[in-house]
């Protein structure tokens, strides 16, 4: 069973929006990463309110094919949406858009549990931490299908590439400088008149650091006499990461 077949998946991370927190109960993503898939639609530096269009293409980039429905029926309250539409969440995944004191809101159900930022875990619907006789539904995400493995969030990806370069890096003297976490220049004190990549020596490509600081790394051991050692490390880093 893969982690994905479970109803509700914990809510992870630092943000603590409800946006967020859906994406991370459905897709088992952190609300981090949510996050950062949110700004890069939005453009925001902060992810907080998010509409009912930027949360679709958030799941929709992120592998879940969803259908929004929006609600026209004149419901009197949450507990009595709830109570009505029982069959439509017993065998798949909702979420719900709702009002709580005036603002929207995103909660999560399937079966007979709810899910948000504010409950932290499922709860059955008597204990939804908001008053259901007060809060009206105003949408209904169907989630139809998603990915069967949590997506890999490609900043965390990006960083352990990063820190494997740095440390083939510290091993032989070569230099990489970061500009803005974003641009990297690269630079080898000991190949000054003799690097392989010389003119090649910035990138925003966290996997061609790594593959820099490998060639360079055999430029090093090759000049101090030492590439039968350099022969493993070209071995070991190039079968991994390259």
């Amino acid at each position: 069973m893969s982690e994905l077949d479970v109803s509700h998946h914990p809510i992870k991370g630092r943000n603590r929006y409800c946006g967020p927190a859906a994406m991370a109960t459905i897709l088992g993503v952190t609300t981090d990463h949510a996050a950062r898939v949110l700004r890069g639609l939005t453009g925001e530096r902060w992810i907080k309110g998010v509409s009912v269009q930027h949360l679709t293409a958030a799941m929709e980039q992120l592998g879940v094919r969803v259908r929004y429905t929006r609600v026209d029926a004149a419901y009197e309250s949450l507990a009595d949406w709830l109570r009505c539409n029982l069959p439509l969440f017993q065998a798949s995944h909702l979420i719900l858009q709702f009002g709580v004191n005036g603002d929207s809101h995103y909660g999560t159900i399937s079966g007979g549990m709810y899910q948000c930022n504010h409950s932290k875990v499922p709860v059955p619907f008597e204990a939804i931490p908001f008053r259901p006789s007060a809060g009206i539904v105003f949408g209904v995400f169907e989630i139809l299908d998603r990915p069967t493995e949590a997506p890999k969030d490609a900043k965390l990806v990006e960083r352990g590439t990063l820190a494997k370069a740095r440390r083939i890096a510290a091993r032989h003297g070569i230099v990489i400088d970061s500009f803005d976490g974003q641009w990297f220049e690269v630079s080898c004190p000991e190949l000054e008149h003799d690097d392989p990549l010389e003119g090649r020596n910035a990138t925003g490509d966290a996997r061609m650091v790594l593959a820099q600081q490998v060639q360079r790394a055999h430029g090093v051991m090759l000049f101090g006499c030492g590439a039968g050692l350099v022969s493993h490390d070209l071995c070991h880093h190039a079968s991994r990461h390259l």
